[in-house]
Parts: C-alpha cells; structure tokens; sequence
C-alpha cells in the first residue's frame, strides 16, 4: 500500500472519529449521558453499530473522557492566546471589557460543551476536571499580574487582585448559566451580551475606582 493511500485512509479514520465525538457531544447535551446509548451516536451519522468500538474501545465514557479533555485544550488554549494580547497600558475598563468578551467566546459560543461539563461533572474523573480548572487558574493569574499593576498605579483600589477578579468573572458566570442553563434570553432586561458586559464593565470601574 503506497503512503499515499495511508495518508487517506488515516484521514477518512480522523474524520470518522470526529465525527462520533461531534455526534456524541450533541445527544450528551441533548438528551444526557446516561440517556444516550452507543447505537444512537452510530446512527446520527450512519456508522455501523459496533464499529464505535474501532475508535473508543472503552465505550461511552472514553467518548465522554476524550469529548471534554480534547474540548478543554482546544479551548484553553484560545483562551491564552486571548489573554495574552491583555497588556497594563490599556484603561482599566478597556481590560475588563476585553477580560468579558474572552470569557464569554468560550463559554456561551458553545452551549453543548458547558452543558455536559456542569451536567457530568459527577461522572468525569476528578483529574479531568481539575485539569480543565487548574490550566483556567494560570490563565487568570496573568490577568492578575496586569491589575497588581494598576493597583501600584493608583488606578484601582489596592484590594486583593485575584478577589476582584473572581467577583467580576462570577458576575458574568452567572448571566451565563442564566443564558445556557435556565434557557433564558435575558437578565436585568437587557437582551444583548454586549450591553450587559458595558453595564458590568461600568459599574465595576466605579466600584474599584480608588478616588
């Protein structure tokens, strides 16, 4: 067989695969894991049952384990390249506006990847998990770094940076979870993300103003 023809078929082998994750991850979302059986994942995209097990021999929960280690990295690792574009030069509101936008990318552009990491938290592995939670820490920790600095600018009130942080991104957690969670459209009547990250965004500059 030419490396040609291997070249192929190991591509046509990765497509396949993602597209049993794909499918995976949308019944998880839809109908729950326990819910969901390894037949109906092989028939949404028209694989033969049984041949799952070529790709995930584990079953179901190697698909949920591989779903949400793959989902995390991909996402963390955007979240970093984002992150890091942050710089101690721009106003603070500019930085908190910037900290929303990526918080909000990566968790309400993809409902289906939030709902089966707070839904089967319980079933995955606590190293999964803390993998996903601990990698989020060190890419908060560089966002800290940037409010120390305002902080000895005089441009914040000298609190704990990290505490701050946390009460920010808590209130956009929550406008999350109502969105994704409570399947509502909207909160304190505003409709647009946007203008929900201004009103935070507002409000948090007043409260951490130092005069």
């Amino acid at each position: 067989m030419t490396d040609k023809k291997m070249t192929e078929r190991a591509k046509q082998a990765q497509q396949r695969r993602n597209e049993l994750l794909q499918s995976a991850k949308r019944l998880f979302a839809e109908k729950g894991y326990h819910a969901t059986t390894t037949r109906s994942i092989n028939q949404s995209i028209g694989m033969a049952d049984g041949l799952i097990y070529h790709y995930f021999p584990e079953g179901k929960k190697q698909i949920l384990f591989t779903l949400i280690e793959e989902e995390s990295e991909r996402k963390l690792i955007g979240m970093q390249q984002a992150v890091s574009t942050l710089h101690k030069e721009m106003p603070v509101d500019e930085f908190l506006f910037n900290i929303a936008k990526i918080i909000f990318k990566y968790a309400t552009k993809d409902k289906e990847y939030i709902l089966i990491l707070f839904r089967e938290s319980h079933i995955l592995e606590s190293d999964t998990v803390n993998s996903f939670f601990n990698q989020f820490k060190e890419t908060i920790d560089f966002a800290v770094d940037i409010l120390n600095h305002y902080i000895a600018e005089n441009k914040v009130k000298d609190l704990d940076p990290r505490m701050m942080l946390m009460q920010f991104s808590n209130s956009i957690t929550i406008y999350i979870v109502q969105i994704l969670i409570m399947n509502k459209d909207f909160i304190f009547g505003l409709e647009e993300e946007e203008d929900y990250i201004r009103m935070l965004v507002d409000h948090t500059v007043k409260t951490w103003s130092p005069s």
